[in-house]
């Protein structure tokens, strides 16, 4: 999972070459679209295909109120024992409920049939409880990223300071960006813990055992993704969420050289999400750099090699430079026309291989996808009586196929697209697919 940049500010550019790569490689969605900024709406419909009218990104208890009061107590505020750094608000007064209560998601979903999910998290503090951001941390300490000349969209000199020391800052790791962290039925479930997880090689972690922000677990494993692809223990389906520096999202990250002049880290400032690719930005190529890493050890690993083995990689940005505006809600570049709480959605066929796919595609639709049963019904286990149509399971789009896309921007109007919409037509994993034909005023 990459963040907040369009297709327009990726494809081509000299800042993202082996993004490009897997572009040309794998399969592209050329017409695959966000719900709309800001983040959380996203990943909230990646992880239940609905954003269930959340158009914010705050905190996972706001609006929790009446049947929608959060079940997972205590909450991980600075008031339980072991978390006094927690930035965490026990109570968060909003209009906008924030906690799904009761509702069908692809990680219950896949729990029910006896599959696994997993999410994979960069630079979390050891310690910390999942379920709130990350916090700074002055015990932990990295050498600015140097980018000698040439490794950065062509640079004639070299960019970053080598002498400059950055303490670990707050939020590396958002809640936010966590694809099931919405849902009540997720985070109370039993394997809630034991499936989220470390993901390493963050430009912190060779120091964050010097950690003193909370107590840190013995045998606490820095990066369980390496050990998980070593020994084969990853789900069959699986988020990778980098941090807020390597996924190009950006935050502020300030340290000092010797002698104590102030400095800023050469590559987390945050640029346009529709930046020209020509413009660029040094963030990008750090995300493109932490893409190439990751792609290439999944790769390595017994279970990629292994041709028995079902497996795909999709690469992502949880939104580009669509947009929603509540004041003109007719106004929208989202596929079908975003707008909360009354969602449409957009689906298209695959192709095979090294096509570039210009069907419509949409974030719910991922969601739908991934809940395909192949031998077994996925179905929520609130609905046991109820089966999905289609099939699931551990399975590849492509044999060993690198997917990559990005949200992408529509400049003026709506896309064309089928719009799932108001009328039930069939039921994926107990999540309810609409159908109507162009409807007025939405799709033309």
């Amino acid at each position: 999972m990459l963040e907040n940049k369009a297709t327009l500010s990726i494809l081509h550019s000299a800042y993202a070459p082996k993004i490009n790569g897997y572009l040309k490689t794998g399969n592209q969605l050329v017409s695959y679209y966000a719900t709309g900024n800001p983040s959380e709406p996203n990943y909230t419909a990646l992880g239940g295909a609905d954003d269930w009218g959340i158009t914010d990104d705050n905190q996972w208890n706001c609006g929790a109120t009446g049947a929608n009061v959060v079940q997972d107590l205590p909450t991980p505020d600075a008031s339980q024992p072991g978390l006094a750094k927690s930035p965490f608000t026990a109570t968060c007064a909003q209009a906008t409920n924030h906690n799904i209560v009761g509702r069908p998601n692809l990680f219950n979903a896949i729990t029910s049939v006896g599959l696994t999910w997993r999410t994979y998290s960069e630079s979390m503090n050891p310690g910390q409880d999942f379920r709130t951001d990350s916090v700074a941390d002055a015990a932990v300490t990295a050498q600015d990223n140097v980018y000698a000349p040439g490794t950065l969209a062509g640079n004639a000199t070299a960019i970053g300071n080598a002498a400059l020391t950055l303490p670990m800052p707050a939020g590396l790791y958002k809640t936010k960006h966590h694809p099931g962290m919405a849902y009540q039925n997720v985070r109370s479930a039993p394997e809630w813990k034991y499936s989220n997880r470390t993901m390493g090689d963050g430009q912190w972690d060779a120091n964050l055992k010097n950690s003193t922000d909370y107590v840190i677990p013995a045998n606490y494993d820095y990066d369980q993704l390496g050990t998980d692809l070593a020994s084969g223990n990853v789900g069959n389906l699986n988020f990778l969420v980098p941090d807020q520096c390597d996924d190009m999202h950006s935050i502020s990250v300030t340290g000092t050289v010797p002698g104590g002049a102030a400095g800023t880290a050469s590559d987390c400032t945050g640029v346009a999400n529709n930046v020209p690719t020509a413009t660029g930005g040094a963030i990008i190529t750090r995300g493109d750099n932490y893409v190439d890493f990751t792609v290439k050890r999944i790769q390595a690993s017994p279970l990629w090699q292994n041709p028995q083995k079902r497996v795909a990689i999709v690469l992502m940005f949880d939104e580009g430079n669509a947009t929603f505006n509540a004041k003109s809600p007719s106004v929208m570049n989202s596929c079908c026309g975003w707008s909360p709480a009354n969602n449409t959605d957009c689906q298209s066929d695959q192709a095979e291989r090294g096509r570039l796919l210009d069907g419509r595609y949409h974030h719910h639709q991922l969601h739908q996808r991934q809940s395909r049963p192949r031998r077994k019904y996925l179905r929520h286990p609130d609905q046991p009586g109820q089966r999905a149509q289609g099939r699931v399971g551990q399975r590849r789009l492509q044999p060993l196929l690198v997917r990559a896309h990005a949200a992408r921007h529509v400049p003026t109007g709506r896309p064309r697209c089928r719009c799932l919409l108001h009328e039930p037509l069939e039921v994926h994993g107990g999540l309810r697919r609409y159908q109507h034909p162009e409807p007025a005023g939405i799709c033309r």
